[in-house]
């Protein structure tokens, strides 16, 4: 079960329970206002991290614009670096040796 489901679930039970007078427990844990205010802190966590996460979500799809998705992407940036080191020979070799071993993959 998703956190969602279980907040919710969490939710009907408290309502069941609230709705039976004699369910009255001696400990404060399991009592209806205690219960109510379980629910009530889970909701606000759940928001949140889904507030958290799509933040996250939206964060992570404009970096991935920024480096591959247009015109002077990180990709075509390593390959003209890889030239340009390539072209200066001895000069450039242990930086061309240093960088060659770096990956960069193309995404779809």
């Amino acid at each position: 079960m998703i956190y969602d489901s279980r907040i919710a679930y969490l939710d009907t039970y408290t309502t069941q329970l609230a709705s039976h007078p004699e369910y009255a427990p001696n400990e404060t844990e399991i009592q209806i206002a205690s219960l109510q205010t379980l629910h009530s802190s889970l909701v606000s966590f759940s928001q949140a991290v889904n507030s958290a996460g799509n933040a996250l979500i939206t964060a992570r799809a404009n970096r991935n614009n920024i480096l591959y998705n247009n015109e002077t992407n990180v990709i075509q940036l390593i390959k003209d670096i890889k030239a340009y080191l390539k072209s200066l020979g001895d000069a450039g070799k242990s930086y061309y040796n240093a960088i060659v071993k770096l990956q960069f993959k193309e995404t779809k």
